[in-house]
């Protein structure tokens, strides 16, 4: 599952979770409250994209890294 080529840099790891722990939809520090996922395993893969509602929040979180 977390093969290389399947994941996210760890600066790009780090940017998305710092979007997931500032995202009002967090719960409990783990859990994404839109989709169900635990942010700290899909945050890391490539193909995981966040479900924000108009705005995907790591995008942005690593646009502006």
């Amino acid at each position: 599952m977390f093969a290389s080529d399947r994941c996210v840099s760890d600066g790009e790891y780090d940017a998305r979770l710092r979007a997931c722990f500032s995202c009002p939809k967090l719960q409990g520090d783990t859990t994404c409250t839109l989709c169900g996922c635990i942010v700290q395993i899909t945050a890391k893969l490539k193909d995981k994209r966040c479900p924000y509602p108009g705005q995907d929040r790591w995008f942005v979180a690593s646009s502006a890294s």
